[in-house]
Parts: C-alpha cells; structure tokens; sequence
C-alpha cells in the first residue's frame, strides 16, 4: 500500500470504531486509564548509552511472545506494531503483547487522527508513532499537541531534512530518522551523520534499523544518535538476548551531558535567593545539548517556578541531612503538579532498598541518585527491584583512583 492508501485506510478505521464508541465516552475511559508521568519514553532514550527499542508487530503471531524477552535484554521500551487488519477500538491484542513488560509502549500505527490517541492512551501506551509524509502541518501539530496533554510522546519518524524541519518546527521532541536501505535493511552512517546535523541537539534521536551486531551498534553510537529499534534481524541470531545485552554494554560509554543547579545552594545567609537567577532563567542560560536538574524541591511554589521553566529534570531530597528533606506523600503530591515533561530525581543517601523501589514503583521519581556510600551488594539488590530505572551513583573524587569507582 502507498502512504496515500495507508492514511485513508486509517480514516476508515477510525470511523468505524468511532461509530461503535463515540469520542466522548472514549475520552473518559482514557482519563480514568493509569499514565506513568514524566513521558517516560523520552526518560529512557535520554538516559545514559544508546538506547535500544525493542519492536514487535502484531501481524506476527510470535512477536505477541517476545517483548518481556526484549525486555530481558535490555530493551528501554516496546514498540508495538499494529496495521490494517487492528480493530482500533479493541486495544485487548495490545495490552496482551505487552502484558508482563514495565518499560514503556511505543504504538506505532498510522496515527491521523486525535481520536486514535485517545485509544493509545487508554491501551497504556506511552508514546504514538507519527509519519508527517502523511500528514500535514497542521494535523501534525495536533496530534502532538493531543498526545502531550494526555502525557504521551510523539515519535516523529522522518526520511529526510524537509520532514526533520518540518517536525521541529511543530515541536516534536522525539525524532525518529528512518533510513534503512530496503536491499538489505542497513544504514547509511554518511547519510545518517547529515541528517543528524540538522536536528537540534535538544531533541532525542532514534534510528530506525534491523542491526544484528556489536560493530553496528557501536557505529551507530559514534554518530551521536540516542536509540536505536531493533527487531527481526536480531532475534534471527543465536542467543540473540545475549547480543542484545553485549550491543548494550558496547554503547554503554555514549552520555549526553548533564547540568545541575541545586537550589538548597540559592538560601544561604551569603546568597540572598532575590540576588539568584530563576529557575527559568538558568535554563535559558544553560547551552544547547545539555540537560537541566534543578534539586531542593519541596514547596508548591517551586513546582510553580518549575512549571514556567521547564528543566530536564527535579531533584526532591529523600534524605535527613538535606534541610528540604520530604517524605513519599508530599513527593508525590509534588510530582501531580509538576509538568509531566519535567523527570523527576530521587537523593537518597544510605536508604533502605525498599525505600527507594517503593518511591519508584509509586510514581514519585523516575531517575534515583545515590549519595552516600552503597556498595556493590546494595546496587545489586536495588538494580535486582529497579531492572529498567536509570541509577546515578555520586562519589567523592580526590584523587585519580577514584574515577575507577
């Protein structure tokens, strides 16, 4: 089918299933369906590394048993497949596939229409994959726009510059470059470190690809992509959640860089808070490429000021020695007003393990930062709880040994 076809054929189906559940009764049932804050699509390809997204369709009868296997290996999200023979308003086949993962969903169908991101949402996705060569400005804005306010993100997959242009412009944040060779599914690393150029470096980058090694991987990670999709080519090879696995710990070094700003540091006697920069203008401040965590949170008023600004990320202090020390239920009192593009940190310092999966596990924070002196037994045991939960461990470094910790 031509993407002409593709798209009217999508109308049709949303016609249909609007027919038998008009948009009103679909939107409450969407509401009322459990969203994790924070977009946590663009929380996981952000993280440290290449990411990997592991995809499965729904017209394979067998990829319905894969995801937590991708899941297993490593994978930071699903991308789940659907085409013309999905019945829209009956998500059942999607949440089956998925049942068991605890990353996020990426749907990947042909979107065009608001009605279809109501039914993602109520489905538990996380994400929506939208095409622009299908859609135009305007219903592409829209559909972003739709996805935003019901705490989705929009994957923009894009072939070439006038649609990475086009996408920007509309204000997706997740850009998705597609340019797998149709011979044989490889990817022009030339081609892909020219258009990489023209995306802003404040956006998220997934390659759409089929690789099945550790070279390519690593290839793809020098280019300075965030993710990569991976799919049949991978799961074709022997052991090939243990290739995942090593493609993951190959990439492992690839970081985007990070800026922090603690506002317990704006108090003090000597640095009166009226003297410092807002939060919203420290974020301006802070150059393209980098990422923003403003820490100390644990009044309404700076969820207000967070609001306006809209750092990266919001530190909130779990720990007795920090003067701004809040408890789970204000953390997650403080989260429900947060903008949900803003990630939430955790600060513990030598906390129960249970203490910081249960403020995970809650919703409160979707990053944890460890400050105090857990050893490797302690990771081991929170990574064991928290398999998919980016954890930064802070050390003291005095000297050059300790950069090996």
């Amino acid at each position: 089918m031509t993407l002409e076809q593709l798209a009217d054929e999508a109308h049709q189906r949303v016609a249909a299933a609007a027919a038998r559940v008009p948009l009103g009764k679909l939107t409450a049932q969407a509401l009322d369906a459990a969203v994790v804050p924070g977009f946590p699509v663009e929380r996981a390809l952000a993280a440290p590394g290449l990411s990997f997204i592991g995809e499965v369709s729904l017209a394979v009868r067998s990829d319905a048993l894969v995801a937590t296997d991708f899941q297993r290996g490593g994978a930071v999200a699903i991308a789940v497949t659907t085409g013309s023979n999905y019945v829209l308003d009956r998500d059942q086949p999607l949440i089956d596939t998925t049942a068991g993962v605890t990353v996020p969903v990426i749907w990947q169908d042909c979107f065009v229409d608001p009605y279809q991101v109501y039914l993602a949402r109520q489905a538990g996705a996380s994400a929506i994959r939208l095409v622009p060569a299908i859609l135009g400005d305007e219903s592409l804005a829209d559909l972003i726009e739709c996805a935003d306010q019901l705490g989705l993100t929009g994957v923009v997959e894009v072939f070439g510059k006038a649609e990475i242009d086009r996408s920007v412009k509309t204000g997706a944040r997740v850009i998705g470059l597609n340019l797998l060779t149709p011979s044989d599914a490889s990817v022009d690393l030339g081609r892909l470190a020219q258009l990489r150029a023209f995306v802003p470096p404040d956006r998220i980058v997934v390659v759409q690809s089929d690789i099945a090694t550790v070279a390519a991987a690593a290839d793809l990670a020098t280019v300075g992509v965030d993710a990569v999709v991976v799919g049949p080519a991978l799961r074709r090879t022997p052991d090939w959640i243990g290739l995942l696995q090593a493609m993951r710990a190959a990439t492992a070094e690839a970081r985007r860089p990070a800026y922090t700003v603690n506002l317990t540091d704006w108090a003090r006697p000597d640095r009166p808070l009226p003297a410092s920069p807002t939060p919203a203008e420290l974020v301006v401040a802070v150059p393209d490429g980098l990422d923003v965590m403003i820490g100390g949170i644990s009044r309404d008023e700076d969820v207000a000021s967070l609001n306006e600004a809209l750092p990266d990320y919001a530190g909130f202090a779990f720990h007795s020695a920090d003067r701004h020390q809040i408890d789970l239920p204000t953390a997650l009192r403080l989260r429900a007003g947060l903008d949900q593009r803003v990630a939430t940190v955790g600060v513990f310092v030598d906390a129960e393990v249970t203490q910081v999966i249960d403020a995970v596990n809650a919703g409160a924070v979707s990053v944890v930062q460890l400050c105090g002196q857990e050893d490797e037994d302690y990771l081991a045991e929170l990574r064991a709880g928290l398999a998919t939960t980016l954890v930064i461990k802070a050390v003291d470094v005095g000297q050059a040994s300790d950069i090996g910790r």
